[in-house]
């Protein structure tokens, strides 16, 4: 893969992130968290399409893992919002209409969706840290600036992730999302290498 094709999907990259940084901040307005969502997805998506490209070209197991294990914990944070939240509601129905103790066993998809959760948080960490060393591997490639910034976008996100699973302490879902953010605004910096004057660095 040449330079410039390994440029122009990073900066691709880059600006999908911070679209994706975006969703973030949107999703904490009451009522534009859906649509931000929807659209934090589309483009974490599009995002992993942009590696996908540079894992074809250049067989980098670092970025393999990434993507590998950045998709599975998405799903499973999918499916886990979905058992817990889903449980909860039935949970409330089933205590209305049913009684406490046929409400319980509702509670059995919100476990679940706690493990499930718990497995996502864990994976994404495996993730940002393969990508961390995919940097660290192909320093030079990109200017310094810019892996300086992604790298420690990198650990930002790890960190976030961490908090993620450490949620049940509910505070750490604040700092995880703060931390998620500032990772995500620093991965943006590779939508510089579309400018001429990083080109020329």
């Amino acid at each position: 893969m040449s330079e410039i094709d390994l440029n122009h999907e990073f900066y691709k990259f880059g600006k999908n992130v911070q679209i994706v940084a975006g969703c973030t901040i949107l999703g904490i307005i009451p009522y534009v968290s859906f649509l931000a969502g929807f659209g934090q997805l589309i483009f974490t998506f599009l995002a992993l399409s942009n590696i996908k490209n540079v894992i074809f070209k250049t067989n980098n197991r670092f970025l393999y893992e990434f993507r590998s294990k950045f998709t599975s914990a998405f799903i499973l944070r999918f499916f886990g919002m979905f058992f817990v939240y889903g449980g909860l509601i039935g949970f409330l129905s089933a205590l209305i209409y049913a009684g406490l103790e046929n409400a319980l066993y509702v509670l059995i998809a919100v476990g679940l969706g706690f493990v499930l959760l718990l497995i996502s948080g864990i994976l994404e960490m495996g993730a940002w840290n393969n990508f961390k060393k995919y940097l660290e591997e192909t320093k030079g490639t990109f200017p310094e600036m810019i892996t300086t910034e992604a790298i420690e976008g990198s650990e930002k996100l790890h960190q976030g992730a961490l908090m993620f699973v450490l949620g049940f302490l509910i505070v750490t879902l604040v700092v995880g999302t703060i931390l998620q953010l500032m990772g995500y605004l620093k991965l943006a910096k590779f939508n510089q290498l579309g400018s001429s004057s990083t080109k020329g660095n």
